[in-house]
């Protein structure tokens, strides 16, 4: 297995040509001492969770990551037709101009609510940004602001 492993804008990434279907990883601090199945916790960008031999739940690099539609449909709108508006949840939800009530404000069930007036603006697709706790004087560590 070849690999590459890089450090940018606070985040490890590696790339992985090929593996094995039984491959699963997660990561380790580094330890002077023997790492044991318990020191290995799930990366939390992994695209595709399952569990492993010692029935923990770590990262899969064997499928391609799926989507369940369930009853509704996949839109299907080609690359050159999508209009992204990116935001972040807080942000987005908890400013005054979203008139949100203080109970959802902040909330995924805010951005459902505002989702008629991401249409107006021509949105027919929305990048969460980020989607985890961060410190808003610190950013997020994608070498730009978070937008809300």
């Amino acid at each position: 297995m070849q690999r590459a492993w890089c450090y940018a804008c606070d985040v490890w990434h590696a790339s992985v040509e090929k593996t094995w279907e039984f491959v699963r990883y997660g990561y380790c601090c580094h330890s002077e001492e023997e790492v044991e199945a318990e020191d290995i916790v799930l990366d939390p960008y992994a695209r595709v969770i399952e569990k492993s031999i010692s029935q923990k739940f770590l990262g899969s690099l064997s499928k391609s990551p799926s989507f369940d539609w369930g009853r509704d449909a996949s839109p299907n709108i080609p690359l050159e037709k999508l209009n992204v508006y990116r935001l972040n949840v807080k942000g987005f939800t908890q400013h005054k101009s979203s008139k949100l009530p203080t109970n959802i404000a902040g909330t995924f069930t805010g951005v459902a609510e505002r989702v008629n007036h991401l249409k107006t603006l021509g949105a027919n697709a929305v990048l969460f940004e980020p989607i985890f706790s961060f410190s808003e004087q610190q950013g997020v560590g994608f070498g730009e602001p978070a937008i809300g």
